[in-house]
């Protein structure tokens, strides 16, 4: 079987599961190394569709398309595994391990060896955030999609469920729930897992860094725009992986403050940037404070 024919058999197998699907293209990018996988059809949203017949001409029209599906009646706990960049499944692992509540469920294993976990929607329904889950992490809901199992890259490499898998669905489970929701009640718990004890004088020093950071990124001159945002990145990535900050105000002060590099490179080369700084710095986490010596008596 052709691949062509393969993701053709696969998209109309997720019709056949009730899954609303659409055709999405892979472009390889040879800078990234990773396969980009935006849809083929504007209004994707909308237009996802169970449909044989409509999903026969889609791929008609894209023979080269891959099968993604609409992320609204489930959810999509998506942890990456890319070199020089932080293990989602590790993190994902250690979790599990403290919280000790992981119900059977379905897990697609990706092509770039990361894995799919698959829930149902808890109530309300969850969009695509990460609130306090670990880099490495990343959840698709309302308003997302992700590659439907049974898809294949032009490489050969597919979206896998392993033999034997489980076909529930369950809830998401209450601890990661309120992960994603960001419920600062966690903090306390989440902190064992990353071994830190947060005080006010780290609090304050990775604040006086943060607000440092934005207004070196704000008035970087042209040229070294992005070289400043990486670094600046980077460095506040290290005091993220202390627990010190937040990952989503720090990576949403950078993209703000990064207003005349979005109108040079575009939103979603800045946003890659701060991406990749703060990837970076989860790997070398911050060191300790040092005690301040005072002299005298």
């Amino acid at each position: 079987m052709t691949t062509a024919a393969k993701n053709l058999t696969a998209a109309l197998a997720l019709a056949s599961a009730g899954f609303r699907t659409f055709p999405a293209r892979a472009i390889y990018n040879p800078a990234t190394q990773r396969w980009n996988k935006p849809p083929c059809i504007q209004n994707w949203q909308s237009l996802a569709t169970d449909d044989p017949g409509q999903i026969t001409r889609w791929w008609r029209q894209y023979p080269n398309a891959i099968p993604a599906i609409l992320a609204e009646q489930f959810i999509v706990i998506d942890a990456d595994r890319h070199p020089d960049s932080p293990d989602g499944i590790a993190a994902l692992t250690g979790l599990v391990k403290l919280f000790e509540e992981w119900p059977d469920h379905p897990v697609v294993h990706t092509p770039s060896n990361g894995e799919h976990h698959y829930f149902g929607q808890p109530n309300p329904a969850l969009g695509n955030r990460t609130g306090l889950l670990p880099p490495g992490i990343d959840v698709r809901g309302v308003g997302g999609f992700v590659i439907g199992p049974g898809a294949m890259l032009p490489d050969g490499t597919e979206w896998r469920l392993p033999q034997n898998h489980s076909t529930d669905l369950p809830t998401l489970p209450a601890w990661l729930e309120r992960m994603v929701r960001a419920d600062e009640s966690l903090q306390t718990r989440i902190s064992e897992f990353t071994s830190e004890s947060i005080t006010a004088r780290k609090e304050r020093y990775a604040e006086a860094a943060l607000q440092g950071g934005i207004a070196e990124v704000k008035n970087a001159p042209r040229g070294s725009r992005n070289t400043v945002l990486n670094n600046v990145a980077y460095r506040l990535g290290r005091m993220i992986a202390r627990g010190w900050l937040d990952r989503n105000r720090v990576k949403d002060g950078l993209l703000r403050a990064a207003y005349q590099l979005k109108n040079e490179d575009g939103v979603i080369a800045v946003r890659a940037t701060i991406k990749s700084g703060l990837d970076a710095g989860w790997h070398k986490p911050h060191p300790d404070l040092v005690d301040r010596k005072w002299g005298g008596e």
